[in-house]
C-alpha cells in the first residue's frame, strides 16, 4: 500500500486555502482538492503490510517525544524555484523547526525536508505570466495559525479522478 505521514489542516484554514487556490484557476495547474490538503512529513511510498506495525511504533515514539506546537502558515513558494515553477505551495514560519525535527525522526530522507503545503502542480506553461504575478502578489499571504496535536498515517490510492486518502493510524503528540 502507498503511505505517507502527515499533519492535517484545520477546516477553518482549509477554507482560506481553497479561496487562495481559486485565484489560480486561469493557470494550467492541477490543484489539490480541499479535502486532501495536508502537510506531508514523510512520504513512505509502497509499503508491505508486514511493515505497518513498525511504522506505528516509530510514530508512537515520535508522539511521545514532542509536545503539541503551533504552526503559522504564511507566504507562497514554489519548487524548484519561483522562476521555474513545478509545484506551488504555502510556507510555514512558526513551527517550522518542530516539523523538521519530527520529519527527521520519522526516518532518513534522500533530500532535505522543507515544510510545505502543496497547493497544486503546474501542468504546462499556460498562464505563466499570470502565475508569476500571483506568486509576487501572494508572497506574504496570511493563512493563519493552528495547533499541531497529532500526526497521521495515511493510505493513498491513486485513481483517474485523483488520490483517495484513508487514515490508517493517528498518534497524539505529548502522549
Amino acid at each position: 500500500m502507498r503511505l505517507f505521514i502527515s499533519v492535517e489542516i484545520s477546516d477553518e484554514l482549509k477554507d482560506k486555502i481553497a479561496d487562495i487556490q481559486k485565484r489560480f484557476r486561469d493557470i494550467d495547474i492541477n490543484l489539490v482538492e480541499k479535502g486532501n490538503l495536508h502537510f506531508c512529513l514523510k512520504f513512505l511510498g509502497e509499503v508491505a503490510d508486514d511493515k505497518l506495525e513498525e511504522i506505528k511504533k516509530v510514530m508512537t515514539k515520535v508522539g511521545e517525544q514532542f509536545e503539541p506546537f503551533t504552526i503559522h502558515i504564511t507566504g507562497i513558494g514554489a519548487f524548484p524555484n519561483k522562476n521555474y515553477v513545478k509545484v506551488l505551495f504555502l510556507d510555514v514560519k512558526e513551527g517550522r523547526e518542530a516539523m523538521k525535527a519530527i520529519a527527521s525522526m520519522l526516518g532518513p530522507s534522500d533530500k532535505p525536508f522543507v515544510p510545505h503545503l502543496t497547493l497544486g502542480r503546474i501542468r504546462s506553461g499556460k498562464g505563466k505570466e499570470k502565475l508569476q504575478e500571483l506568486i509576487k502578489e501572494l508572497e506574504n499571504v496570511e493563512i493563519g495559525k493552528m495547533e499541531v496535536g497529532e500526526i497521521r498515517l495515511i493510505k493513498s490510492e491513486l485513481t483517474p479522478s485523483g488520490p483517495l486518502y484513508e487514515e490508517i493510524f493517528t498518534t497524539k503528540l505529548g502522549s
